[in-house]
């Protein structure tokens, strides 16, 4: 068997992987642990997907720094493991770099107050 290889289904490995991500840092190893974040974020980003009634191809059309790809990719990275490389392939986001600075900006934005404030120039 090759070293990480799992013997059974796809049901089985699926839910073998859900296991390791329930008992994450207890007894398994850093390959085991780096399938089960890449599975978690396959599993998110079909459910983003299928919520928004898009497919593959309409994303893979969409220009790398479109609003819907923004937000799935930042909660790939706040709720997975997978790198800012795998989220820019994965979404057809361009390279990592332009992704991380895709990133930077909507966290920016997003976690300003809606209103900013205006100090009075007292003029």
């Amino acid at each position: 068997m090759p070293r990480g290889g799992c013997v059974g289904s796809e049901p089985f490995r699926a839910e073998r992987l859900q296991h390791l991500e329930q008992q994450r840092g207890k007894w398994h190893c850093g390959a085991e642990l780096a399938e089960s974040g890449k599975a978690k974020a396959e599993r998110l980003v079909a459910e983003a997907w299928r919520a928004a009634g898009v497919t593959e191809e309409q994303i893979a059309s969409w220009h790398k720094g479109h609003p819907f790809k923004v937000k799935l990719a930042a909660k790939l990275r706040a709720d997975t493991t997978v790198t800012v490389s795998w989220i820019a392939r994965r979404l057809a986001m361009g390279t990592r770099r332009h992704l991380a600075r895709l990133l930077y900006l909507h966290a920016r934005t997003s976690s300003e107050p809606s209103q900013p404030y205006q100090p009075s120039l007292g003029i």
